[in-house]
């Protein structure tokens, strides 16, 4: 990602890459379009789109986004599920 990131700029080209890891896809790029159900709910730059807002409409679950090396990182919380052992 870093080396596509790298050749883009110094090439003046653009590279689209589709990740379904938000923080690789934060990390590593200049702008980021979030899509639900084929709609899109977020465009811009990382720290604009990669919100806990966002990552609730969208997906559902709470997180909480801290800024990274100047990117923000989500930290997701899994809600605990109790499991029925009675089989």
């Amino acid at each position: 990602m870093k080396m596509l990131r790298d050749i883009a700029h110094k090439k003046g080209i653009i590279v689209l890459v589709i990740c379904h890891d938000l923080n690789i896809a934060s990390r590593f790029s200049d702008r980021l379009i979030l899509f639900s159900k084929g709609e899109v709910c977020g465009d811009g730059a990382p720290s604009e789109v990669l919100t806990s807002e966002n990552i609730k409409e969208v997906y559902g679950v709470d997180a909480d986004v801290n800024m990274v090396d100047g990117r923000p990182y989500a930290v997701y919380h899994a809600k605990e599920k109790e499991w029925d052992l009675d089989w």
